[in-house]
């Protein structure tokens, strides 16, 4: 089995990629301007296979924010606009490697003090509804970070 770390880093924020056996790793945001695309996307995706037959894609969104009042903004742009828009983007190029994932993983890539300020503020998590964006397959991680250190917004809050 072939083995991979890797750091992706935009903005002083970054993840590092490892885990299962990677195929690859691209970053979205140069694929959009090759294609011309004015779409919202992702900032990268991560492939990998697990057991030697399951692929699985993580789009991984990177956001060095120090204002928690823009928060929710960037968390319902992230699934709302930027996972869809960078799911169709990438399609073509998922097709053409014969690619058929298993299952699409969700990254937001921010501060640990933006995490901890939704783990601290139930009220605008229930408020804003974000919560039900953070399941199973979707999660946050610290910058710095591996992409498998997932962070989530405790059940209370959800």
């Amino acid at each position: 089995m072939h083995k991979m770390k890797a750091t992706y880093d935009e903005n002083r924020c970054a993840v590092i990629l490892e885990g299962g056996e990677p195929f690859l790793v691209l970053n979205i945001e140069k694929l959009s301007d090759l294609k011309r695309s004015n779409q919202s996307h992702c900032d990268c995706m991560y492939i990998m296979f697990e057991n030697n037959e399951q692929c699985n894609v993580h789009l991984i969104e990177l956001k060095n924010i120090s204002d928690c009042t823009k928060l929710i903004e960037i968390i319902k742009d992230f699934f709302n606009n930027k996972i869809p828009q960078t799911k169709s983007l990438i399609y073509p190029i998922l097709q053409t490697l014969g690619i058929r994932p298993h299952q699409y993983y969700y990254v937001l890539v921010i501060p640990q003090s933006a995490i901890d300020h939704l783990q601290n503020n139930g009220s605008i998590v229930s408020r804003t509804g974000i919560g039900k964006y953070f399941r199973n397959s979707s999660w946050m991680v610290p910058c710095g970070g591996s992409i498998h250190a997932k962070q989530y917004l405790y059940r209370r809050h959800v």
